[in-house]
């Protein structure tokens, strides 16, 4: 009886220190590809790569603006991580992006809208809409 706890307990510590290691491998995952697809109702992102489309046209028309603020953003290209919902708006179809720069990523990011107040060029945000292929409505939070 003894031998049969005991073996119980080694089980029960090994399942736990796997669960912790697959923990820690997707946290570091998550901070690796800094995308999250939260809510997709028009069906078009399949992947990350779908959605690298839509950030990397984003990126485009910032450059194309030439604002001190577009200019401040695009240097900060690659530190951003972005949230990708899709829905409808009226007649359009529209692909909202809410790019922000934070150090902690947790599993929040995948199920809700990251809204910051303040924080300058860090947190900004993007519509896009499919049909007329142009992008609106962009707001970039105040200086903190």
């Amino acid at each position: 009886m003894k031998k049969n706890i005991l073996v119980f307990v080694i089980l029960i510590l090994n399942l736990s220190l796997y669960a912790q290691k697959i923990a820690q491998l997707n946290a570091v995952k998550i901070k690796e590809e800094n995308i999250y697809i939260v809510d997709d109702k028009l069906d078009i992102l399949k992947s990350k790569k779908d959605a690298e489309v839509y950030i990397e046209k984003a990126f485009a028309c910032l450059l194309q603006d030439g604002s001190d603020f577009f200019y401040d953003i695009l240097s900060k290209k690659k530190q951003y991580s972005v949230q990708l919902f899709t829905y409808n708006e009226g007649t359009k179809n529209i692909v909202y992006l809410n790019f922000f720069i934070i150090d902690e990523k947790d599993d929040y990011l995948n199920t809700k809208e990251l809204i910051v107040f303040d924080g300058g060029t860090n947190f900004w945000n993007i519509k896009y809409d499919i049909q007329n292929d142009n992008f609106y409505d962009i707001f970039i939070n105040g200086e903190s």
